[in-house]
């Protein structure tokens, strides 16, 4: 009777650790899902610390440096250069590794991503410090001063009469295509697609006789518009629209549409505001 007594009370030890040990299994695998839904479909900005604390800090004629971390690629917007990592192989550990072919240098490339602190603002991507754009309005966005930008890429008129922070419409109502003026040299683009709406960044580059060209420079974050177009290969050097300032409130707007490297062709030549193959140039008015 003792010796049953002293294997039952073995086996009840046993399925004790069994199912110890299972759960966490388990939790080890959902913590990795859920690390990893943190990353995958963000948008991570650069940061600059200074003596008076956290900023976003936008260089003239260049781009924020970011991340995007798709399911399958990392894409790195260095400011003037966009690398792609494809062929992820992702490790996690205490961070997250992807080990990826980078197809703008042709090499092989590791990215550590980690949690620098609980709440998920702050991240290390190679050791630099970087915000989820879920965050980003916690700190400033700080643009470098005009006065120490390339003349070349900036109009003094131009910098003076287009207002900064203001959005140029066709109609002034919501959920509709939006240029969104930042300073003299950067934009957004907003416009919807049958997935949704998508927002990109614009160079605004004086050309001459106040004529003013608008080029790619790459995805401001990722949401369902976003995956109507072949982003990866869309060129950031080719001109996709020029304007002109007619007065203070009103631009004489011309779509011309992304180029692909890959194909060499134009991509959405419909033009966002009016969603419509058109060669003239529309109006486009300010919106308080």
């Amino acid at each position: 009777m003792r010796v049953l007594k002293k294997e039952i009370f073995c086996v009840f030890i046993l399925l004790i650790l069994f199912f110890s040990c299972k759960e966490k299994s388990n939790s080890e695998n959902n913590q990795t899902i859920f690390e990893k839904s943190k990353i995958e479909g963000h948008t991570f900005y650069k940061v600059t610390e200074t003596d008076s604390g956290k900023i976003i800090y936008k260089p003239c004629g260049a781009e924020v440096e970011k991340y995007f971390f798709y399911k399958d690629s990392v894409l790195h917007n260095w400011g003037q250069e966009i690398d792609v990592i494809k062929n992820l192989n992702i490790i996690n550990e205490k961070y997250i590794l992807y080990k990826g072919y980078n197809t703008n240098t042709n090499i092989k490339e590791d990215i550590t991503i980690k949690e620098v602190d609980d709440k998920n603002v702050y991240w290390k991507i190679n050791d630099i410090l970087f915000i989820d754009e879920i965050h980003i309005k916690q700190i400033p966005l700080i643009n470098e001063p005009i006065s120490n930008c390339d003349n070349s890429l900036i109009d003094d008129d131009f910098a003076n009469e287009l207002i900064q922070d203001s959005s140029y419409k066709t109609k002034c109502i919501e959920e509709t295509a939006t240029l969104l003026v930042l300073d003299a040299s950067s934009c957004y683009l907003d416009f919807y697609t049958e997935e949704g709406l998508a927002r990109v960044q614009l160079e605004i580059m004086y050309k001459e006789n106040s004529i003013y060209e608008l080029i790619y420079k790459g995805l401001t974050g990722i949401t369902r518009g976003n995956q109507s177009l072949d982003w990866e290969n869309i060129s950031t050097s080719e001109i996709i629209s020029t304007f002109t300032l007619e007065d203070n409130n009103t631009i004489l707007f011309n779509w011309q549409g992304f180029y692909n490297n890959k194909t060499k062709k134009r991509e959405m030549i419909k033009n966002p505001f009016t969603t419509k193959t058109q060669n003239e140039p529309i109006l486009l008015k300010i919106c308080e």
